[in-house]
């Protein structure tokens, strides 16, 4: 009985107490002496007629002040009920606390979290509060620490799997507080559910049931990572719950979560995504330009943002990229150029420095207002620096190709390659043999100009070259390429790196009547295939002003367009697996050169489509201006003199006015008539009507392969075919071929790599040495103060120590180099030893250094937003879970204590007592002698008239006197 309390010998005072108002009242009843009192009789009578109606109310309230006495003994006893110890956990605890240390646990945004950043407050949580709390139950406790970065056991750094989990005590907690000091928040990303994965797999090695198990998962608790990973998280807290853990959900982000606000307040935050150099190889003195691209994170508008550059550590002042607004929650892209020459801090590889070709470029974030987490606003990126690039020019045989004739196949690229701006490249000639015996790695860019055929190894060392080298490959077909050839080995149904099969044989010459009337048509000779092909790598330099295209160039070339005749080509069909490839786009086309007459009939087909939909009242205004062009276009669709289908494509652009704006009045009018939901139909007969009779044969196609790129054209770059290189039209095939060139020289595509994730570059098998010398540079932005002009390095090993070894790895056919060490951003520098083999020249030496690059940088993309879960999405989830607690949240910690839960810890027990005392006052005061005055006049009329003041009594029977007035 007695362990039914916690305070038990107060419940038996408490019982004894309950006696105390009966005898107070059997004392009342003895001690008051009768005395006979004539007015008092009048009073009796009334009382006795209320006999019985007066002992009940008065042993009600009797009882309740009995239950009142009862009621503060319970409470005071602190019952624990039927079962004492259903609430009180009598096992040994072993208690698991995951740690976050990821890079958002930096954030120092919020006013409310006083200084501190997210991870000190997780760390005071740890040790202030919940183990303290923990160290207080009856029952031996045990801890387990896990830093959720990389799983390990921070109490036991040796990761010895024998060692027991340490005992929550005082010292134990000292212990922790020592292990945490040193720590703090990781650049590397991590998700929750790795953490609670290592969490189930400590708990592994209990037997049985005997031990109960606690997850307390510390953290930020940020929507990006419980958004993007909620399934996951789902079924990892459904794994620990069915297996009988409980798991405790602590937000230590400040401001705190609050119950009435179940979205709460986030830091602002603004960081560098991506720093994206358009080419990752470069000759000495030429330009590179590169994409920065910003994301404010807040939910504050910024203004002036900075991006300062650096080149090697050192401020590059010729470059200035400043952002004007940055809008809450949006990201914005500039575009800026680097020359890497001396003067922009540039430096080339040398024999005692061969590294010191990998230059590194660094943005650095400024003015970015209340910025919670610097780590984002720094960004790397690494491009390769030669003295010159060297291109593989394949022809075919010296006599056969004519390199020094104006109508030979090579002349006006070589021509292009020394007198242009493309002067500072080597070109290195050869023949299709030389793909078999060349290491093509040692080239930029590998251009094959009208080669007749190429063998099983020759297109073999092609694709391992642009696929898993990175490298890039012009072709130009002519007149003697072999079209089964080229579709059986470099097509190969879609899986080779030509991106279209060949048609059966090229279009035959123009004739002299043909030539006269395309000369006689003032029209462009190469279109644009489609608008977006302006921002594509190959040609966004003539275009895209931002990409450092001077504002005339565009206008040039297109105007070059107008004068290049194209005689010959190679007529591609638009059909077929190319042209569902994503990788695969048409940069320029031909224009159509059929007859005007095959399209009559879809003319008459458009205009009846139109004039069905537009009786009502509402197109009278637009029906002028349309039935004007459609009668221009029946007229030139049945013209027997059959104008050039180049004007019925005119037309069409002038009928649907969305890509022309010649300020005429009747283009807002058209745009206004086509965005009536009637004319959806006839709108998509006319934009078909318009591209088939304005677009011809593809000229120009570019795609990426692998990790490099392919551009073919279905012209060759000489006579007779064209006069694009050297005839008029030249100013635009230089800006195309330029543009061509960096495009395919830039290397492989620098991936948006994330410190901590794995790489892995693939080698030919057999080639190197499997021992790889690594190191690290990076320049620290972190300890430098604002308006630094120099960034000091980072090396590791630092000069002078031996260099990091890592081996590679053999696998699917091919030398594997598996590197998972990158912790810090920066770039990771390797060192291969190449080997000769037997097809190279025999001047080759047997042994020959190659050298590599990859950056890594911090994952803004996972850690810069800093918005947190919405409370409600926990219960979803993290089902089973414990209901999320912040940090100022206490009451929750009296569980881990394992305090008894009593009567004193409800609420419904203070409820009880009010309720009874309230009812036992007013009890009280309902039989304090006061009667009410109707009750008395009933009773005793006589005594109620002497209390009214009246003098007369009334005798039995008589009628009542008149109040006096």
């Amino acid at each position: 009985m007695m362990s039914f309390f916690l305070n038990p010998w107060v419940m038996a005072a408490g019982l004894g107490l309950a006696a105390t108002p009966v005898i107070i009242h059997l004392i009342n009843r003895i001690r008051f002496r009768r005395v006979q009192w004539a007015a008092m009789e009048f009073l009796l009578k009334a009382q006795k007629k209320m006999r019985r109606k007066k002992i009940l109310e008065q042993l009600l309230l009797l009882l309740l002040r009995v239950l009142l006495v009862v009621l503060a003994g319970l409470l005071l006893a602190r019952f624990l009920g039927s079962d004492p110890s259903a609430s009180k956990e009598t096992r040994p605890v072993l208690h698991v606390v995951v740690l976050d240390d990821t890079p958002s646990m930096g954030d120092t945004g919020a006013a409310a979290a006083g200084g501190k950043d997210a991870f000190a407050r997780a760390k005071s949580m740890v040790t202030d509060k919940l183990l303290p709390a923990v160290a207080k139950a009856s029952t031996p406790q045990t801890l387990r620490l896990v830093r959720m970065s990389d799983g390990a056991d921070l109490l036991n750094p040796s990761a010895n799997p024998d060692r027991a989990a340490d005992a929550i005590t005082t010292q134990g907690i000292e212990a922790v507080k020592a292990a945490l000091a040193a720590e703090k928040p990781s650049p590397l990303h991590a998700s929750v559910v790795p953490g609670l994965k290592r969490a189930r797999e400590l708990f592994a090695g209990l037997k049985g049931n005997e031990t109960a198990r606690v997850v307390h998962l510390v953290s930020d608790m940020r929507s990006a990572d419980w958004t993007r990973d909620a399934e996951a998280i789902t079924q990892a807290v459904k794994e620990l719950t069915d297996e009988g853990v409980k798991v405790h959900l602590i937000d230590v982000a400040a401001p705190g979560r609050k119950v009435d606000r179940k979205s709460p307040a986030y830091s602002d935050n603004v960081g560098i995504v991506e720093l994206k150099p358009r080419n990752r190889v470069t000759a000495y003195e030429k330009e590179v330009e590169f994409d920065i691209r910003v994301r404010n994170y807040g939910s504050t508008d910024l203004k002036d943002v900075r991006a300062d550059v650096f080149v090697n550590g050192a401020t590059n002042h010729f470059v200035n990229v400043r952002f004007d607004t940055l809008p809450g929650g949006q990201e914005a892209t500039q575009t800026f150029t680097v020359t890497f020459n001396s003067t922009q801090g540039a430096t080339t590889g040398t024999r005692e420095d061969p590294l010191g070709r990998f230059n590194v470029v660094t943005a650095l974030l400024d003015n970015t207002g209340s910025d919670a987490i610097a780590a984002d606003n720094v960004r790397h990126a690494v491009v390769e620096v030669k003295e010159k690039l060297s291109v593989l020019l394949v022809t075919r045989p010296p006599d056969e190709d004519k390199p020094t004739s104006k109508d030979g196949d090579s002349f006006s690229l070589r021509l292009l390659f020394e007198e242009t701006k493309l002067s500072g490249t080597e070109v290195v000639s050869g023949t299709a043999a030389d793909l078999d015996k060349r290491d093509l790695r040692d080239f930029s860019s590998i251009y094959l100009v009208n080669i007749p055929a190429l063998t099983a190894s020759q297109v073999a060392n092609l694709e391992r070259y642009v696929k898993v080298d990175g490298g890039g490959v012009g072709v130009f077909l002519g007149p003697n390429v072999g079209v089964e050839n080229y579709n059986n080995l470099a097509y190969r149904k879609g899986d080779g790196f030509l991106p279209f099969p060949l048609p059966p044989e090229p279009t035959p010459p123009l004739t002299k009547e043909q030539k006269k009337k395309r000369d006689d048509t003032l029209a462009k000779r190469i279109l644009l295939r489609d608008a977006a092909a302006k921002s594509h790598p190959a040609l966004r330099g003539i275009y895209e002003s931002k990409a450092g295209a001077d504002k005339d160039t565009a206008i040039k070339v297109e105007l070059s367009f107008m004068i290049t005749s194209i005689d010959q080509h190679w007529p591609v069909a638009r059909i077929g697996k190319w042209r569902e490839d994503r990788s695969i786009q048409e940069l320029y086309c031909l224009p159509n050169d059929q007859a005007i007459s095959e399209f009559e009939a879809r003319v008459k087909k458009l205009t009846e489509a139109i004039k069905a939909k537009y009786g009502e009242a509402k197109f009278e205004k637009y029906r002028g201006t349309v039935d004007a062009i459609l009668g221009r276009m029946r007229e030139l669709a049945g013209d027997p003199e059959n104008p050039p289908l180049t004007e019925l494509a005119r037309e069409a652009d002038k009928l649907l006015s969305d890509q022309i704006s010649e300020g005429d009045a009747s283009e807002a009018l058209l745009r206004e008539f086509w965005s009536q939901p009637e004319m959806s139909e006839a709108k998509s007969l006319a934009q078909a009507l318009r591209d088939s009779s304005r677009f011809g044969d593809p000229l120009y196609v570019a795609r990426k392969y692998g990790s490099g790129r392919v551009a073919v054209f279905t012209i060759p770059v000489s006579a007779p075919w064209t006069n694009w290189p050297l005839g008029p039209g030249l100013a635009g095939w230089v800006a195309v071929m330029t543009e061509l060139q960096k495009y395919l020289s830039g290397g492989s595509t620098d991936e948006n790599r994330s410190i901590g994730s794995p790489l892995d570059l693939p080698f030919e098998l057999g080639r190197y040495e499997p021992e790889v010398a690594w190191s690290f540079l990076t320049y620290d932005a972190a300890t430098v103060e604002k308006g630094n002009q120099k960034l000091p390095p980072i090396r590791d090993p630092v000069p002078g120590q031996p260099g990091k070894k890592v081996v590679l790895d053999s696998k699917d056919g091919a030398m594997h180099l598996n590197f998972g060490d990158s912790k810090r951003p920066g770039v990771y520098l390797f060192g291969l030893t190449r080997l000769k083999r037997d097809t190279d020249p025999a001047s080759a030496p047997s042994k020959k250094p190659e050298y590599h690059a990859a950056v890594f940088n911090f994952d803004t993309e996972h850690e810069g937003d800093l918005k947190r879960v919405h409370t409600d999405d926990f219960a979803r989830t993290a089902k089973g879970a414990e209901e999320v607690h912040s940090l100022e949240d206490d009451a929750w910690l009296g569980v881990l204590e394992q305090k008894p839960t009593d009567l004193s810890s409800g609420r419904w027990i203070y409820l009880l007592i009010l309720c009874v005392l309230i009812f036992e006052q007013a009890m009280a005061v309902r039989l304090s002698y006061h009667n009410r005055p109707d009750e008395v006049e009933m009773f005793a009329p006589s005594a109620a008239a002497a209390m009214a003041g009246r003098t007369v009594v009334p005798t039995e029977g008589a009628e009542p006197a008149a109040p006096p007035t």
